[in-house]
């Protein structure tokens, strides 16, 4: 299943400002009309039904890397987009965006989500680019690397060229699956959640990555309620 990641979710600034935020206060509810901003080479289009990415805000701003328990509150948000605004808009820290109003459908914990699926031979792979020394996986190519432990699953960030890449992995008796895989680069984003079975090549690249990966640990003190 293809997911979106928002740029970011467009709430009230003050939700945001206290020493803790509650996360009933800013999750997007079932019913509701809510506005998130995308980059202009990841638009949707008015009348799509897609499923996007809700990440706690200082996740939002700075990544799983930097908190990784924040993907414990991270949600995936089923919407109906109804309005896409025809001029961008700027928000300090943020790549210009173009609004989006969306109509909130469903809205799932990711990962209970993650633990629930089963897997499907019909899914994504791991991207692949070519190089002077033929076909690589991009994840050969990584100078920066990081993994952490999560609800018996592992997250793990890879940083090759301009590429910046996240997997969450299932490791099943020594066998590796990937169950969410998000890739970004100039180009734009991809983001996939569906239980995948790491071929040959991909259990490699991705087991030695987790060896070398630095473990990442949180850098922002705990400010969430529920």
């Amino acid at each position: 299943m293809e997911i979106h990641c928002p740029d970011y979710w467009i709430r009230d600034p003050a939700l945001d400002q206290g020493a803790t935020t509650s996360v009933a206060a800013i999750l997007p509810r079932v019913g509701q009309r809510a506005a998130v901003g995308f980059a202009p080479n990841n638009a949707l289009c008015i009348g799509a039904v897609e499923t996007l990415l809700w990440q706690p805000p200082y996740t939002e701003l700075n990544g799983w890397v930097d908190q990784p328990s924040e993907i414990a509150h991270s949600y995936l948000v089923g919407v109906k987009v109804v309005y896409v605004a025809t001029s961008v808009e700027q928000r300090s820290g943020f790549a210009n965006v173009y609004r989006h109003h969306v109509d909130i459908v469903s809205c799932e914990p990711l990962l209970p989500v993650l633990h629930g699926l089963h897997e499907d031979a019909k899914n994504w792979s791991l991207a692949k680019a070519g190089t002077q020394r033929g076909t690589l996986l991009v994840w050969d190519e990584v100078h920066w690397c990081g993994s952490a432990a999560i609800d018996g699953l592992i997250f793990v960030i890879g940083i090759a060229g301009q590429s910046f890449m996240e997997l969450i992995i299932d490791d099943v008796d020594g066998e590796l699956f990937g169950l969410f895989n998000g890739h970004m680069d100039p180009g734009g984003s991809s983001h996939h959640v569906d239980r995948h079975r790491l071929d040959r090549r991909e259990q490699e690249t991705i087991r030695h990555v987790i060896q070398k990966a630095h473990r990442l640990a949180d850098t922002c003190p705990a400010y969430l309620t529920a």
